[in-house]
């Protein structure tokens, strides 16, 4: 494997960790938010609902941002 290889894969890697850090953060919070503001399972479906809806319309704006700046450029704004 090149430098070059080994340089994608790592990057890769701490990109879905993100991803995957980001979509955790959500899930633990849920409890504390429906013990705080007392909304029940309604609440947390709504803040869930939210968090995806953000997400995927930002994969999409990141995508055609890719296409328009460099696929590069883009993960390292992000």
């Amino acid at each position: 494997m090149t430098h070059a290889q080994r340089l994608v894969l790592i990057v890769s890697i701490l990109a879905s960790f993100v991803a995957f850090l980001d979509g955790s953060v959500v899930n633990v919070i849920l409890p504390a938010l429906a013990r705080d503001f007392g909304g029940g399972l309604a609440l947390q479906q709504w803040v869930v609902d939210g968090y995806l809806l953000t997400l995927g319309s930002l994969i999409l704006l990141a995508g055609s941002l890719a296409d328009g700046f460099g696929q590069r450029r883009v993960l390292m704004w992000g």
